[in-house]
């Protein structure tokens, strides 16, 4: 009694610890991948298979063991019989797993069960999960075994449905800021310039070692920096009193979108100095956000090397000078330093 409450336990803290990692994977690919990888070590299994429903049938999305090449045609379509009828019942069901001895299962020892629970979420089954061959026991999984693969599929539908939402927004998101840098380019700021400032913000980014998702702020919030130029009149945007309102004009306008309000505080500040004599908020040092002191940078390069641009053009050689001779003042000197040897090694 005291050892099936011990693994009791385990089993419960492992379940926990999957599906931890399995709700904070950003993307669905991710969430797919722990998802197997999870349940192949919580049951010990010799593989662990997960379908999704896809244009009419059930597709195998991810796997982990014996592969679905070294299975065979003949056990795929098994696996789809026992996800479909797991489906149907909304619940995990046990299968002789017999018919499968043979190929990689030709020594199995043992009996060989297959166990698959669907991955329903409302009225949706979101996917299934499929358990073949358990190592122990002589391969036969327990009740309580299949009370918790049924919460791992629980537990695994909401995330899968969380991160595919995640995925949605993001490319809503990304469309949706691709199409404004269209219609500002060559209209309200240079051609090629929020293009170009975002490309050189992700340099430095890169040689920073970022993570992921603050590298997908800062190269949203480059390709927006500007976006407050909007509310300038078009006569007016060269005027250097209006031109210092645009920071605070694209904050206000990107804050009123909950997606991006995290791009809120790199936008506002991107015109602040190292020595504190910029603006909006005259903000010094550390107290500039990372993201901002990176496109401050990359904006003004690309100001003075754009062709495009209202400034008259000048080489990359004298733009570096100018941005070393503002080190320590405007720019951040060892953002400085990183770009210009991220730039000069891909030759540009």
């Amino acid at each position: 009694t005291l050892g099936a409450m011990d693994r009791s336990r385990a089993n419960l803290e492992q379940l926990v610890s999957i599906s931890g990692a399995v709700s904070h994977s950003p993307h669905p690919q991710e969430v797919y991948d722990q998802l197997v990888q999870g349940a192949m070590q919580l049951f010990r299994v010799s593989g662990t298979y997960l379908f999704m429903p896809a244009e009419g049938e059930w597709r195998l999305t991810a796997e982990v063991g014996h592969t679905i090449e070294e299975s065979g045609e003949e056990r795929l379509e098994f696996y789809r019989t026992a996800v479909r009828r797991a489906a149907e019942a909304r619940e995990a069901l046990l299968f002789d797993g017999e018919p499968l001895r043979g190929g990689p299962l030709a020594y199995a020892p043992g009996r060989i069960q297959v166990a698959a629970a669907p991955l329903v979420l409302g009225e949706e089954a979101k996917g299934a999960l499929v358990l073949v061959h358990k190592l122990q026991d002589a391969g036969a999984f327990e009740r309580a075994e299949l009370s918790l693969l049924q919460a791992l599929a629980g537990h695994a539908a909401v995330s899968i449905h969380n991160a595919q939402f995640r995925e949605i927004q993001l490319n809503y998101f990304t469309h949706t800021i691709e199409l404004l840098v269209q219609a500002l380019e060559g209209t309200t700021v240079a051609r090629d310039h929020l293009r170009n400032v975002a490309r050189y913000s992700g340099m430095i980014a890169r040689r920073l070692n970022i993570d992921e998702a603050a590298r997908k702020q800062l190269y949203f919030a480059a390709l927006l920096h500007d976006i407050g130029m909007v509310k300038v009149p078009a006569d007016q945007k060269h005027d250097p009193e209006n031109h210092r309102r645009h920071p605070l004009l694209g904050a206000e306008l990107v804050g009123r979108i909950t997606l991006w309000r995290e791009l809120v505080p790199l936008i506002r500040s991107h015109h602040e100095n190292l020595d504190g004599s910029g603006y909006p908020a005259g903000l010094a040092g550390e107290a500039i956000p990372l993201g901002a002191r990176i496109i401050a940078i990359a904006e003004s390069f690309d100001a003075m090397t754009n062709p495009n641009s209202y400034q008259i053009g000048r080489s990359f050689d004298e733009a570096f000078a100018d941005l070393r001779r503002n080190a320590g003042s405007r720019y951040d000197p060892k953002l400085v330093e990183i770009f210009e040897t991220e730039l000069r090694a891909q030759g540009e």
